[in-house]
């Protein structure tokens, strides 16, 4: 509301003189106050509601002019609120006080012309006041025109004419004509059609928002709008609690009503059944979205759909209980709940598109199919029967397909069975049905990198023996120290013989081994020359007292000599035996003189 009206409408009343008058003026003020402290509420309506029964109470004592004004202050109030009837009503009533009150004119010719009556707007005002709207109103009634000729047509590019010209014009100058929607319903209802013979989504969406557009502008126009609108929220949005509301809304208007209470009837008895397919219509919509879009869905969404399987799927395969006269008005093949539900949504789809069999791809019914898949494959059912019913999108209906990655389980063959699993999105993912198959996977695959990490570490642990023993065989060269050997049984002494004790053995076997001294029989020429060479390198490693102890350090499963060996490589031999030299040692030929020290 302008300012500049409530001012116009203090100065006009505190221009009177009366003490009435003057009454009527704080009243008014009291109201304008209130109006520009709190805007259009509930109480401010209350307030001019009172102000103008008690003026037409007084009618006598009032100013007209001021009448008018409070009529038209209160219109604005009401358009405000969404109450366009009643600001209509007042501005009729300011107009006929005041004909010459122009902005009461101007609003009351806006309101007639958006919601489409034309009749009345041209029968208030001519032509010459407001040209442009008549020029409005003649680019609507040509739209109209075109829009009626397409109706007659089922061709995709009409349609899609029809509905641009009542988005384009229509709507643009007729935004609350209850008239509009109704046309836009049977474009998109001829559209939904064509949709679904070429196995399309069909614009349920479109049609449910254009219902509720339609009861706003016209709530009491039709009870049947308000059935209508109920079964398009249960069969194309699965919304039973939003659906069962929009019943309940068209009884409180008449609850005598008898189609809107037969529904109801219906909905409280099988809400049961309603309830749980609607939450698990929620979940399908976030497993097997019908965009490329995949919206993250959170544990809590998981967590919340808590449903017995079982006990869902039992009612809905159970016998169907209706009253009497409801059961003798169905045919003799519906027999369970499923039956019925199917029923309906096919009579449901009959009556709006003319082909009953769309009822049974209607997505309420497609996600019920659903349901029972899951629902057999958790408590042992009919898998086959009800399974059979899914049809398959871009992401196969996993329950559906449960026996194939169960049957690759139980043959082992984790890999076909995660490749199959890997297919599934995100959040299929998260399902206690698909963790359950997944687990087995991650422990086979768990254990399979236990081997392999087994395997690296014994790999890499023979790496390092190897190392190991060539740096011992690096050493033992290098020091001439062979670990195959048993250093202190070859002298024949113990392995704590100090050094006098060492000298004393060494020259024992010397003595017994030479080859020139030797008595026995058992050895050949070469053996001895073996033995002797024996000898002497232990008694070389053994009297040195540094390589000693690195023969006597023990390593790994060597220990001083205890992996001796009979059969003497010569490989191993690094004192290599000169009898001339060892002859030497003992004063030449004949002369046996030994020194020790």
């Amino acid at each position: 509301m302008k300012k500049a009206y409530l001012f116009l409408l203090l100065a006009l009343a505190s221009a009177s003189s009366s003490g009435n008058e003057i009454d009527w003026t704080l009243r008014i003020q009291h109201a304008q106050k209130l109006l520009l402290l709190h805007g259009s509420t509930i109480d401010v309506l209350t307030e001019y509601d009172d102000l103008v029964l008690a003026m037409g109470k007084a009618a006598e004592t009032v100013p007209q002019n001021a009448l008018s004004q409070v009529y038209y202050q209160r219109s604005l109030v009401e358009m405000s609120l969404g109450k366009t009837t009643l600001a209509a009503a007042d501005l009729t009533q300011a107009l006929s006080i005041d004909s010459t009150f122009q902005p009461a004119a101007n609003k009351l010719m806006e309101i007639w012309l958006d919601r489409g009556q034309f009749h009345e707007l041209k029968a208030k005002f001519s032509e010459s006041e407001y040209p442009d709207a008549y020029a409005r109103i003649a680019e609507w009634e040509a739209a109209h025109a075109e829009i009626g000729a397409v109706l007659n047509k089922n061709d995709e590019a009409s349609l899609d004419h029809g509905l641009d010209l009542v988005d384009s014009t229509l709507l643009r100058i007729t935004s609350n004509y209850a008239l509009v929607y109704e046309l836009r319903l049977q474009l998109l209802k001829k559209k939904a059609l064509l949709a679904h013979k070429r196995g399309e989504q069909p614009p349920y969406g479109d049609i449910v928002r254009d219902y509720s557009r339609l009861i706003k502008v016209l709530p009491q126009k039709s009870l049947a709008q308000y059935l209508d609108f109920s079964q398009y929220i249960l069969f194309t949005r699965g919304n039973f609690e939003e659906a069962w509301n929009a019943v309940k809304a068209g009884l409180r208007i008449d609850n005598d009503h008898k189609p809107c209470g037969s529904l109801s009837k219906i909905y409280n008895r099988l809400q049961h059944v309603f309830k749980p397919l609607a939450k698990y219509f929620v979940l399908d919509e976030f497993l097997y979205p019908s965009t490329d879009k995949i919206l993250d869905v959170s544990d809590d969404v998981l967590n919340d759909f808590d449903v017995d399987f079982k006990a869902v799927f039992d009612a809905l395969t159970g016998p169907l209980t209706l009253s009497k006269r409801d059961m003798k008005d169905l045919p003799a093949s519906i027999k369970t709940v499923n039956d019925f539900i199917i029923y309906r949504a096919r009579e449901f789809a009959h009556s709006e598109f003319g082909e009953r069999k769309m009822g049974d791809t209607l997505p309420f019914i497609k996600t019920m199919h659903k349901f029972l898949c899951e629902a057999s494959v958790r408590s042992k059912g009919d898998k086959k029967k009800h399974c059979a019913l899914v049809k398959d999108s871009e992401q196969p209906f996993f329950p559906k397909h449960l026996l194939q990655i169960d049957t690759l389980l139980k043959k082992k063959d984790y890999h076909a069975a995660k490749e199959l699993l890997a297919s599934y999105n995100k959040n299929i993912q998260k399902t206690s049905l698909f963790q359950k198959r997944w687990s087995p996977i991650q422990d086979f695959e768990h254990r399979q990198q236990q081997q392999r990490q087994q395997q690296q570490y014994q790999q890499q642990q023979q790496r390092q023996q190897q190392h190991h023993r060539q740096q011992q065989q690096q050493q033992q060269q290098q020091s001439g120290i062979d670990r195959s050997k048993d250093y202190y049984k070859v002298l024949d002494v113990s392995k704590d013989a100090d050094e006098k004790t060492l000298k004393k053995a060494y020259r024992t076997q010397t003595l017994k081994y030479h080859p020139d001294k030797y008595k026995g029989t058992d050895l050949t020429e070469k053996q001895i020359e073996l033995k002797m060479q024996d000898i002497n390198e232990a008694y070389e490693i053994l009297s040195n007292p540094e390589k000693r102890a690195e023969y006597d350090r023990p390593l790994e499963t060597h220990h001083g000599g205890a992996h001796y060996q009979q059969n003497h490589g010569a490989q191993n031999v690094h004192f290599n035996f000169d009898p001339d030299q060892f002859m030497g040692h003992f004063g030449g030929n004949g002369g046996f003189k030994v020194h020790f020290g």
